[in-house]
């Protein structure tokens, strides 16, 4: 029996590529070195993911009793007061594992728990980027472009600690994929899932609006302004950037139950505690900043110190 269903999943595996390279991701995140310290950052996010895990299985076991209590306002408000200075979609993929590993078996300890559900997304994207790249370059191109994600140094790192940096990269990365998917070949269907996944990626982490700045200069870049005696045109807005703008933040309020009570109040403070964020320590050139802000070129320095130079190199090819 048991022999029966390993030739099926395997069979499956074989003829699913992008899954089996999910599978062999995650192997390889749960067997490298485990010796990862702990980071500042465990002290907010593990105690939260506990919270939202615990509140997630409420709220499940409340649905199979029909009892709504787990989704009233003073259940979601002590659940999501941890760390509600961050958007809570990064955290659920911790409190995932938090649930599976520590408080429903206690396979491992709490940081441990919620980092499995960092490898998960780690591998997902190689996952993605493998599934990318095989469907517009072939098989080699995606095998390099999942090899060189997956063992680039600092990203191997994020991959493997209890923090919201890989979350964000994961849900950003996706988006960008599905975005550039429904802009080059339109259909609802591909405007809804941009939009959905970008939601996502919104409810993980202040960085993912960026990713509209990547838009904008696509779409430019694929149907210029023309010029004429009447002025500049700009082309038809696509329905997918409009659908990013409207229908993603929607999404993002629906992932977090902190928001559906004293919506604009929150959300107010919310955006002032990133507009008036305390400084992160960077050392840089000898020096260390904080509060200070470290020069412009500092960002440009240290992807060239981070990114394996082969693949600088491939990258500028590839963009010229």
């Amino acid at each position: 029996m048991a022999g029966r269903v390993w030739r099926r999943v395997r069979g499956w595996l074989l003829a699913r590529p992008a899954a089996l390279v999910f599978v062999a991701a995650l192997a390889f995140a749960a067997t490298i070195d485990r010796d990862v310290p702990w980071t500042d950052d465990a002290r907010f996010y593990v105690p939260a993911a506990a919270a939202y895990g615990a509140w997630l299985a409420d709220v499940g076991a409340g649905l199979l009793r029909l009892d709504t209590t787990p989704l009233e306002r003073a259940a979601r408000d002590r659940a999501f007061g941890h760390n509600h200075e961050h958007p809570p979609v990064g955290k659920y993929a911790l409190a995932v594992g938090w649930l599976l590993f520590y408080r429903w078996t206690g396979l491992t300890d709490e940081v441990t728990a919620c980092r499995t559900g960092v490898w998960a997304l780690w591998a997902w994207m190689i996952a993605l980027c493998f599934a990318a790249l095989h469907r517009h370059r072939g098989g080699a191109a995606a095998t390099f472009g999942a090899l060189a994600l997956a063992l680039m140094p600092r990203l191997l790192f994020h991959g493997q600690v209890e923090t919201l940096d890989l979350p964000v990269t994961a849900f950003v990365f996706a988006a960008g994929l599905a975005v550039f998917a429904a802009l080059e070949a339109p259909s609802w269907r591909r405007t809804l899932g941009a939009a959905l996944v970008f939601g996502l990626a919104l409810g993980c982490k202040l960085n993912a609006p960026f990713l509209l700045g990547a838009v904008l200069l696509y779409w430019l870049l694929v149907s210029p302004p023309r010029a004429s005696g009447a002025g500049v045109h700009l082309p038809a807005i696509p329905a997918t950037l409009v659908a990013l703008l409207c229908l993603s933040p929607l999404v993002a309020l629906a992932v977090w139950p902190w928001l559906w009570s004293d919506t604009l109040a929150r959300l107010n403070d919310y955006l002032a505690f990133h507009l008036h964020h305390y400084g992160i320590l960077f050392y840089f050139r000898g020096a260390l900043y904080g509060e200070a802000v470290a020069p412009w070129y500092a960002a440009l320095v240290m992807l060239a110190l981070t990114v394996p130079l082969p693949v600088l190199l491939l990258a500028a090819g590839g963009a010229l």
